[in-house]
Order: C-alpha cells, then sequence, then structure tokens
C-alpha cells in the first residue's frame, strides 16, 4: 500500500489534468447523425496511452497461493502488476451522402486492449461501420455495427469518459465478454474472444424531438447478440430499447448542458456449455438501467443504477491469471460465469471545474454479484479520486487514484471468498489522450 501511495504521489504531480464534453449530451443523436451541412467525408482519430500500477499483492490462500493475482494485474495481458499500454489507436471516417438523409460512420481500432494486440494476428478491428437513414419523419433507420442505446458509461464517445477504468457495474454487467463455457473444464482457461465495447450489429429504429427546452429521445433496435464478432453464443436477437428526456440549459452537440433523465432495457440469450456434462445449454441476459446526467458551468453529475440477469461474471479460480496451473499442477485456473444468478450495481459521479480545462473528478460505485444465493454474493466497491487537465481541445492527460474494498457479506472474515477480496491492491492509472 505505501509503494500504492508513493506512486499516486509521484504521478498525481504530472497530472494537472477539448473542452470537457458535458455529460448531458445526446449521445444517440452526436454518433449516429450529421449535420445538414456536413461534408461527404471527413476524417477523424484518436490515440490513448496509459501508465497503471498495483502493488502487486499475490494470491493469498487456495490452490495458486503466492502466485499472480489476476485482479492485480494490469489488462488486457494480465502479465505484469505495472504496465505502461499503448490502449487505442482509432482512426474514422464519417459523412453524408450526396442524399443529406443518408450519412454513415466507419471507424477502426488498434493497440493493446479488450479487442486487439499489437503483437497478435488483431492488429486491427472494424468497430464502427453503420449507416443511417432520415426518410421517415420522426424515425431513423440506422443499420450496421454500432453502439447499441444503453448506459451513460459506455454510450460516451472515449467510455467511460473522464475515468481510466470502468466502474465495477460497466466491467463486470455490461461490458460483455463471450466466453465458451461457464468455466467448468477444469483444464479450459475459458479465454474469451473480443469484448462487446458496448457495440453490437443490427438495426435501430431511433430520433429526438423538441418540446420547449425538452428534448426527448428514443431508440429500438434488434441486434445479434454477438458484439463486434460475426460469431459467438447467441442463439437469437437482442433486444434494446432506450428514453431519455433532458432539460436543455444552453450550448448543442458535446458542449450541450442540461439535466438528463434515461432508461434502457436489454433484453436476450446465450449459448454456452454449462453443468458437470459441459453440454450446451441457452440461457437469459438481460440489463435494465437507469440514471440521470446534469452538467451546467462548472459542475457535472452523473447517476446510474443497473440490474442484471443470467451470464454473470465470477471471476477466476482461486483468483489465479487464466491459463496459470495450479501449484499441485492439476488444474488451470479459468474465467468462470454464473449463467443463472443475479447482481445489481450503481455509481455516482461529480466532477467540478477549479480552472478553464482542469478537473476535479470524484466516482464511488458499488456491484453486488451473485444476489440470488447468498453464498455466491460478492460486493465490490471502489473509490476513485482523480483529475483531469485539457492543454489543449485536442490533448488530456488524467489521473485516477482507485481504492477498492470487497467482501463477501454472507461468509466468516476468515472464509477464502474473503481472505481473496481483501487482498485487492489500490490501483493508480495515468492515461494521455490526443485527438486528430
Amino acid at each position: 500500500m505505501r509503494r500504492t501511495l508513493r506512486g499516486a504521489l509521484l504521478v498525481g504531480v504530472f497530472a494537472f489534468s477539448l473542452p470537457e464534453p458535458a455529460h448531458a449530451v445526446n449521445w444517440l443523436m452526436l454518433q449516429g447523425t450529421e449535420p445538414g451541412n456536413a461534408p461527404l467525408a471527413r476524417f477523424y482519430g484518436d490515440v490513448t496511452a496509459d501508465y497503471q500500477y498495483t502493488d502487486d499483492t499475490r494470491v493469498p490462500t487456495g490452490p495458486w497461493l503466492d502466485q499472480k493475482a489476476v485482479y492485480n494485474q494490469i489488462g488486457p495481458r494480465l502479465a505484469s502488476s505495472s504496465q505502461l499500454t499503448l490502449r487505442k489507436i482509432r482512426v474514422g471516417v464519417r459523412g453524408a451522402l450526396p442524399d443529406p438523409r443518408f450519412n454513415y460512420r466507419v471507424m477502426a481500432l488498434a493497440g493493446d486492449n479488450d479487442v486487439t494486440r499489437i503483437d497478435s494476428e488483431d492488429r486491427m478491428r472494424l468497430l464502427d461501420a453503420s449507416l443511417t437513414a432520415n426518410v421517415i419523419p420522426h424515425a431513423r433507420f440506422r443499420l450496421g455495427m454500432f453502439k447499441y442505446p444503453g448506459a451513460e458509461e459506455g454510450l460516451q464517445f472515449n467510455a467511460p469518459g473522464p475515468y481510466v477504468n470502468l466502474s465495477n457495474m460497466g466491467s463486470q454487467l455490461l461490458q460483455e465478454r463471450f466466453y465458451d463455457n461457464d468455466g467448468g473444464n477444469p483444464l479450459d482457461a475459458n479465454i474469451p474472444g473480443a469484448s462487446s465495447t458496448f457495440r453490437d450489429m443490427g438495426v435501430m429504429l431511433f430520433d429526438s424531438f423538441r418540446t420547449d427546452a425538452w428534448e426527448h429521445s428514443y431508440a429500438a433496435m434488434l441486434g445479434n447478440g454477438r458484439g463486434i464478432s460475426t460469431g459467438g453464443g447467441s442463439p437469437g436477437q437482442d433486444i434494446h430499447l432506450y428514453w431519455s428526456s433532458e432539460y436543455i440549459f444552453s450550448g448543442k452537440g458535446m458542449q450541450q448542458e442540461g439535466l438528463k433523465l434515461f432508461a434502457w432495457l436489454q433484453d436476450g440469450e446465450r449459448t454456452i456449455k454449462a453443468g458437470n456434462l459441459q453440454s450446451e445449454q441457452d440461457f437469459n441476459r438481460s440489463r435494465l438501467g437507469a440514471g440521470g446526467a446534469y452538467r451546467q458551468g462548472n459542475l457535472r453529475a452523473t447517476v446510474e443504477l443497473v440490474k442484471a440477469e443470467g451470464m454473470i461474471p465470477n471471476s477466476t479460480d482461486s483468483g489465479g491469471v487464466p491459463g496459470a496451473l495450479s501449484n499441485a499442477g492439476n488444474q488451470v485456473s479459468s474465467y468462470n460465469l454464473l449463467p443463472e444468478e443475479d447482481g445489481c450495481g450503481w455509481y455516482i459521479d461529480l466532477g467540478y471545474q477549479v480552472l478553464p480545462g482542469w478537473w476535479f473528478d470524484v466516482r464511488y460505485d458499488r456491484l453486488d454479484r451473485g444476489t440470488e444465493l447468498s453464498s455466491n454474493e460478492r460486493r465490490f466497491t471502489t473509490l476513485t479520486l482523480g483529475t483531469h487537465y485539457y492543454f489543449n481541445p485536442k490533448t488530456r492527460l488524467m489521473f485516477n487514484y482507485e481504492i477498492r474494498k470487497n467482501e463477501a457479506p454472507s461468509l466468516a472474515d476468515n472464509a477464502a471468498p474473503n481472505i481473496l477480496l481483501e487482498s485487492y491492491d489500490d490501483r493508480v492509472s495515468v492515461q494521455l489522450f490526443r485527438m486528430f
């Protein structure tokens, strides 16, 4: 812990962290439409690099005793507790076709993240490829691969906004990873494919309309339920429903200020191998969320709540790094799922601009995972203290310090799950973001 605190102080000196994007932005319209005078092609992109650090506390109990703990390693490689990473390189083009009722968006991703690797086969992947048609009044159609209508944390332009890492809720309940099985095979690490990046392939009906100072938006989408991959374990389509109502104070686009209330639903099924026989089975995956976002002047605030049913992530075997052989040499650590469990999570995010371009940030988030059976329940809480500074409209430096406290509330303090949960280190993160 002392090493982590020293690291936080050192990097904090350099973290006097685009003008801040307002958190009451209408992301549906901003990402899915173009203004009437839009050019045929407008190129854009950004680069994200970060350094993250923990104390590298090892697994304190169980078959992987004294080995590296997965929760204290830095993703996506999970090979070190301190890592400098070229996280994202995104390049895209968007614009309006000669018939301005039609607009498009295409974007590709490279870097070391949950989708691509710099030194592997997946060096670059397509993230966005969509066409929007505005031919029916109040009913725009968007077809292709794009961010589905849902949680504010995932819809943001550069999720998760002014923080380096997603909340526990966003990381475990919302950012979907596609597994082959529930982790029941002791010789299979169950490494997932590319994460969803809050995207899916499908068709969306959406639009926005004004009534005095209020702006109302809706969306209904049918998606493949496979994220950005053409394969995957979805036997049918996912249904997405979304509504938001925002009282607008001023501004527009990324600089819109207001009070936004929103609610959304995602429902579908996933096919995985499960149970003692590891037979293929279909399980429901449902997510329901609601919240509010406020931004005016120097103050912003966001609160969001999510209820999840089915396909709940359940960490790895005894905290080992996936693929690591146990000390006895008779099993490998694997990712696990609770396909018929439930969970719920929420966060509160507050930000205050102390000087032009310089913000202080604080986020408290909590996740209750495996809530149907008391012995399965795990509670994750994180307090993130941060600051970010815009050197110019296209360059941002960000610093986060995450205080992580977890427990299995229905189990004894000396039970193995609680011993593991107490060994989560605090995490320090510094990130540089540059648009071009």
